[in-house]
């Protein structure tokens, strides 16, 4: 089973698990906008869905993904209604049936602004923000409740990028497109981590397959980063053909304004995006390599070069100022849902 199946990572892990032959039952509060190769596609809510449990115990494996992204700028209360109230329905239909395991996508965004660089598995967990502490709190409901018996391993990926992935680099892309300056905080002299989509469904499928012995298990999930996130910039620019240049700005005036504007309603950025935008944030991938052979297969901006063009062929007249304000306060992290 996969929740959240027609999301941007949804999407590609269930076309990856029908390559692999495995029969797919996927549920998502919206329907994709193409058919995906499943058995079953059930249109509900995580929390209050009364069809998709009852195939709970047809399943051997749950791949949970569905979750409220931090871009949708809701409530605190709808973060942890879907994220956390869901997971923990997950966890516990799960542990009522024969599942013999559960594959948990999480976020990096759980450890907060990174403080060691790179960041392992067992840097502290500080959550700043509604989202991030729903996504600590679900990892909870999977190995830290009475009912959390069935043997999880939590995912946390870095900005996870490919093809069908939206969300704010939308905005970077409309500029691209209209030759405009890209506006790069603190320089861009950081580490930044990306995770193309394909290398992290691989790292699923292998973690969900590993033997575990019964026991809970917690990857990150990310690309080799060998250059700076500058650099990452100028390779998509020149990939694309723009004659965009980066502008540098200092990056503490930077988070100010955007917590202003997002107080304002009126940021094209989240918090858990502009806190760490000048910040060195790369996972230390070192134990997925080690225990599940994972080795990523992209590069780091690789996935960047992939969304841009699948972004361009989708929005061919999505430049100048139109296209800046379509893209500007992005909501949804892809367009491969059909939403009302």
């Amino acid at each position: 089973m996969v929740t959240g199946a027609s999301g941007f990572i949804g999407t590609h892990l269930v076309r990856a698990l029908h390559a692999e032959g495995i029969q797919v039952i996927a549920t998502d509060r919206f329907e994709p906008i193409a058919p995906l190769p499943v058995e079953k596609f059930l249109v509900e809510d995580l929390v209050d869905g009364n069809q998709w449990p009852k195939y709970m115990e047809q399943v051997d494996t749950v791949f949970h993904l569905a979750a409220i992204p931090s871009i949708a700028r809701l409530e605190e209360d709808e973060y942890r209604r879907v994220n956390v109230e869901g997971s923990k329905r997950v966890a516990r239909l799960a542990s009522r049936h024969s599942v013999q395991k559960i594959l948990h996508m999480s976020s990096s965004t759980v450890y907060g602004i990174p403080e060691k660089y790179p960041l392992p598995e067992d840097a502290p967990i500080q959550p700043k923000n509604p989202y991030s502490k729903s996504k600590a709190e679900a990892e909870s409901a999977f190995i830290g409740t009475s009912e959390a018996i069935v043997p999880t391993t939590i995912i946390r990926p870095r900005v996870v990028v490919g093809s069908g992935r939206a969300g704010i680099f939308g905005l970077l892309f409309a500029c691209m497109k209209s030759n405009l300056p890209i506006p790069m905080f603190g320089g861009g002299q950081n580490r930044f981590q990306f995770t193309s989509v394909e290398d992290l469904v691989t790292a699923s499928i292998l973690a969900a397959k590993e033997e575990t012995d019964g026991k809970h298990q917690t990857y990150n999930i990310g690309c080799d980063v060998e250059r700076t996130l500058r650099g990452e910039v100028q390779g998509l620019i020149e990939a694309s053909g723009s004659s965009s240049r980066i502008l540098p700005i200092p990056s503490k005036p930077f988070e100010i304004s955007m917590a202003g504007l997002y107080k304002l309603g009126i940021s094209p950025l989240v918090p858990e995006q502009y806190q760490i935008a000048s910040a060195n944030f790369v996972l230390d991938t070192a134990k997925a390599k080690r225990n599940l052979g994972f080795q990523p297969k992209h590069a780091n901006g690789d996935g960047l070069i992939e969304a841009w063009e699948w972004w361009s062929k989708r929005n061919k007249t999505e430049s100048g100022l139109r296209g800046i304000v379509r893209s500007w306060k992005p909501k949804y992290q892809n367009a491969l849902q059909k939403r009302e």
